[in-house]
């Protein structure tokens, strides 16, 4: 699965259990595995920037002015954390040459395979969640 909806589980799990995160942070990390059954191949590079990238930046920005930054933060780094390791802080995705993604947290196999414009839908529902959230 893409950035996005891992930064919406992983930040809806930590604002849920903002007062215990001794259980919402594993949970936020938890919820990476989970989401990872769902393929999110179909998509150009280009079109990963515009429903996934450029809506990731953008909720970072909005999340400056929330209030929730640093919950927002939290829920965003444990709900990515593997693909974090595995992708290199996602340098591997921009320099596949230089940085070469690994497989260390990924052993799922997808079992919910979205079309391209399914994938699309994910990413802008996640986007838009994160809005009234943060």
């Amino acid at each position: 699965m893409l950035a996005t909806p891992h930064t919406l589980a992983g930040f809806t799990i930590i604002k849920t259990f903002e007062s215990n995160l001794a259980i919402g942070i594993p949970l936020a990390i938890a919820s990476h595995f989970v989401l990872d059954y769902i393929n999110e191949s179909g998509l150009s590079r280009k079109e990963q920037m515009y429903y996934d990238a450029l809506p990731s930046v953008l909720i970072y920005m909005l999340s400056l002015f929330s209030g929730n930054f640093w919950l927002f933060l939290l829920g965003s780094v444990c709900g990515n954390l593997p693909d974090l390791i595995d992708k290199k802080l996602y340098l591997s995705i921009f320099f596949p040459n230089k940085f070469k993604s690994t497989e260390y947290l990924h052993w799922q196999k997808t079992i919910i395979n979205p079309t391209a414009n399914q994938t699309k839908l994910i990413g802008v529902l996640s986007f838009i969640f994160l809005i009234f959230l943060t």
